[in-house]
Formats: C-alpha cells, structure tokens, sequence
C-alpha cells in the first residue's frame, strides 16, 4: 500500500527520509500477509522491527553505509539509547521506534522520545565517529497505530483534524515534520474491530539542527 500524507511541504531531510521509508513499508506489507507479529488480536509492528526494517531498506538505498542498533548515550548521567543510529560520509540519522501508539499516554512517550533527542546527544554520537563526521543528522520517530478508512488518527497526527481535541499534542514539536505511510488493511476477522483495521505508520522528522545552529561548540 505505502501511501503517504504528511504535514507540510517536503523539508529536505524528509526527502532522504522518505524513500527508505517507502521502500521499508512496501517490504513489510507483504509479510503481514504470512504472519501477525504480535499476541492477540490487536497490536502493533514491534519497535525492533521498525528498526529492523527501515535499517535493511537503508542499506538498500547506500549499501556502503552503516548501522548500530541500540546506540548507547550519556543521558545526563544515565545510560540513553537511540533504537538506531544510521549513517553516510554524507549524512547519519537517529531513529527512535514505538509500538501501537494511541492515546493521551502513548503519545507522552512520543513527546519523551522527541526530548531525547537534544543536540547534546547528538554532538556526543558525531564526536565518536573515528572516520569523517557525516555532514547533517537527521531526528526521526517511526511509530504505528490502528485506524479506520477514513484515517483519523493519521489526519490529527498530521494537523488536519481539529475535532480530536481529546488527544493533546503538548510535547509534539511544531517545528517538526509529520506524516504517515498507509501500511496494509487487515481482514476483519484479524482485529478487535471492524472499522479499525488499516495499519499506519506514523512518522516525525525533526527540523537541521545544523542549519539552527544548535550544533554549534558555543551552545
């Protein structure tokens, strides 16, 4: 299926972005077809396979480039990790993957996970690289969530359903890029509820922090 809506217009990380992501969707739609990868009769794509399979469509797309999962960080004194980090001499990405997300409380985690994501731990994963320093870094949230055809969740995801207003989006930031990926539209038979059926996968790119300035030694 692999359709997309997003937010905005295309901001150029988006268009690196985008085609992996295409290619990991249309790699995974098929797949569904032979198994549920999860317990029950409701759940999601679990977040290591998001990883897995935008990792394997990245190095699809740059077969010289790299890939560490479970990229370990100093989160003020803690351990952190990102689910991915992927990179070129060109360019790296840091990926951070959710399982099923809906609601109030899952969505707090996205927000978390878009915190997390702060030019600190990004100055620290550059300064590791022992060969050339890839020249941008790309923020990214891979999540995916259960929808209906008439894609409403999607829609708010995006900014295009104001009637939703129970979901609150503090902590989702403005500046970032928002889309989603049509997945796969499972029989009915297969899911709790009839009309909440298509596979999404949501995406959040963040805006160049080289261009802001925030990777800069004096900040």
């Amino acid at each position: 299926m692999s359709e997309d809506a997003n937010s905005k217009k295309e901001s150029a990380h988006e268009l690196l972005v985008k085609p992996i992501l295409k290619t990991a969707a249309d790699k995974c739609a098929p797949w569904l077809n032979d198994f549920i990868p999860w317990n029950g009769t409701k759940g999601g794509i679990p977040e290591q396979n998001l990883s897995f399979l935008f990792a394997h469509a990245f190095l699809q797309h740059h077969p010289s480039g790299r890939v560490f999962l479970e990229a370990a960080f100093d989160n003020y004194g803690k351990e952190g990790r990102f689910d991915a980090y992927l990179f070129t001499e060109e360019f790296a990405i840091v990926l951070e993957c959710k399982q099923d997300i809906w609601g109030n409380e899952k969505l707090c985690e996205i927000a978390s996970d878009i915190a997390r994501m702060k030019p600190e731990g990004i100055k620290q994963m550059q300064k590791r690289h022992l060969s050339a320093t890839p020249e941008k870094t790309v923020r990214m949230i891979l999540a995916n969530a259960w929808d209906d055809e008439n894609e409403g969740k999607g829609k708010w995801w995006i900014g295009n359903s104001p009637d939703h207003n129970k979901w609150k989006r503090d902590g989702l930031d403005s500046r970032w890029q928002y889309g989603y990926l049509k997945i796969y539209d499972y029989p009915a038979k297969e899911v709790t509820k009839e009309s909440d059926r298509r596979l999404l996968w949501l995406y959040a790119i963040a805006p160049d922090l080289e261009q802001t300035g925030c990777l800069n030694e004096n900040h």
